[in-house]
This record gives C-alpha cells, sequence and structure tokens, in this order.
C-alpha cells in the first residue's frame, strides 16, 4: 500500500466533507425558506378571514381595494361564519405545515451532521496515522463506501 494510495483517499474524504456540508446548507436555507412563506401567507390569510368574521373593515378593504378596487359591502352572519371557519382551518393547517417542515429540518440536519462526523473520524484515523497498514486502508475504504451508500442523498 503506497503512501499515495492512503493520499487520494484522504483527498477523497476531505472532498466528500465539502459536499455533504453545502448539501446540509442548502436543505437548512430551503427548509427556512419554505417555513418562513408557509407561516405569513397562513398567518396573511387567517388574520384576512378572521377579520372579516369579526366585522373588521381594515384588511378585507385592502384586499378588495388590490384586486377588483371595487367598495367592501358588510357581510351576513352566515358568511362571518364561513369565514370564521376558514380562518380557524387556516390556521391549523400553516401550524401543521409549519411543524412538519421543523422536523424535516432537524431531521436531516442531524443526519447531515452525522455523516459529517463519521467522515470526519474516516478522515482523522487516515491522518492521524504515520504508516498506514492495508487493512486499515480496506477498512476506512469499506466504512466510506456504506456512509456513500447510507447518507447517499447528501453526496449527490
Amino acid at each position: 500500500m503506497t503512501d499515495a494510495d492512503c493520499q487520494h483517499l484522504l483527498d477523497e474524504l476531505r472532498a466528500s466533507i465539502r459536499v455533504v456540508n453545502q448539501r446540509a446548507r442548502r436543505y437548512r436555507t430551503w427548509h427556512a425558506l419554505l417555513l418562513l412563506v408557509s407561516l405569513l401567507g397562513g398567518l396573511l390569510a387567517t388574520a384576512l378571514a378572521g377579520e372579516s368574521a369579526m366585522g373588521g373593515k381594515k384588511l378585507p378593504g385592502m384586499a378588495v381595494g388590490m384586486t377588483i378596487g371595487g367598495p367592501l359591502s358588510d357581510l351576513t352572519l352566515n358568511w362571518r361564519v364561513v369565514y370564521g371557519l376558514v380562518a380557524l382551518l387556516n390556521l391549523l393547517a400553516t401550524a401543521a405545515t409549519a411543524i412538519e417542515n421543523l422536523f424535516k429540518i432537524s431531521q436531516r440536519r442531524t443526519e447531515a451532521i452525522l455523516c459529517v462526523g463519521s467522515l470526519e473520524a474516516l478522515r482523522v484515523e487516515l491522518a492521524t496515522t504515520s504508516r498506514v497498514e492495508e487493512a486499515t486502508l480496506d477498512e476506512v475504504r469499506a466504512d466510506y463506501a456504506k456512509l456513500l451508500k447510507q447518507y447517499s442523498e447528501y453526496f449527490h
């Protein structure tokens, strides 16, 4: 086993660590953005429907003004109940979406951290040994192949 083989595997591990870290950052950014859009959209829809249900006119008046430009008419009691239910259901749906997305962020972030930690352990095992034996190199290669399979979504 040559030092070149060891160096090649060490370089491959370093490159994989960079790729997985980049993928983890991308997941975190996209999920945070989608969570923010979900929360803001849900909150605005809830506020609009909720204020309509309560007889308020500020937000509904602005919405009507921005869409059709006409005057805002009073809602009957039946429509106010319907808008109240819409607001409640939208609030529940938004909360459920936010919670679900939050858990996915945590799951993916944890998996990425575990993957990077495992890759770092393999890198340290190679980097700290002055003379790497062939058996050690084969073991590191096998462990690396397992990581590539187990965490494949983070490598591509």
